[in-house]
């Protein structure tokens, strides 16, 4: 069953209701695209499986275990870094459209806490995970192409900045407008 705005509002509902404060003990990338994240949450563990597949994008949890790649891809470790004994703060979807957002409370570096957000974006061949780090401070895509964005593919790729379909276009021109205008 294709993943529409309608069916992923109940997914996140029952997302939010199963995996709000709890934490993220493994992180795995059986897939190219797609994501595995084990949580323990009230006083169970939930797999939850986050795809950008362009034919089966999707969000759901599973009990299903994947093999791994005997070396993690460079993704798979960039979210292990920022997610591993983060707590889920909430599940949702933005705007009723096709975008869910998981945010987490994690600590940085410096040990202070960070809210660092996981959106998933389920849209066909334009399906994507990003993570937001520190309020657009900086973010990390899926399908990223050496480092940047692959802007011919994606309409909302502008210059060196990351537009996604969940930022607005004033956030955008707060970020590209010179200091002092």
């Amino acid at each position: 069953m294709p993943m529409d705005g309608f069916t992923l509002s109940f997914m996140a509902r029952e997302l939010n209701e199963k995996l709000t404060g709890g934490r993220v003990d493994k992180v795995n990338q059986p897939e190219r695209d797609a994501l595995t994240l084990l949580i323990r949450s009230g006083g169970g563990n939930h797999r939850l499986l986050l795809s950008a597949n362009a034919n089966q994008a999707r969000a759901q949890l599973t009990g299903q275990n994947y093999e791994n790649p005997a070396e993690p891809p460079m993704f798979c470790m960039l979210m292990r870094k920022h997610l591993l004994g983060a707590r889920v703060i909430r599940v949702e979807q933005l705007f009723g459209d096709r975008i869910l957002a998981v945010r987490f409370d994690a600590l940085d570096e410096m040990s202070d806490h960070v809210e660092k957000t996981l959106y998933l974006e389920v849209m066909g061949r334009y399906s994507d995970l990003t993570l937001e780090v520190a309020e657009r401070y900086y973010n990390f895509g899926l399908k990223m192409v050496g480092g940047q964005y692959n802007t011919a593919d994606d309409p909302f790729l502008v210059s060196r900045y990351y537009v996604s379909r969940y930022t607005g276009l004033d956030s955008f021109a707060a970020m590209v407008a010179p200091a002092g205008t």
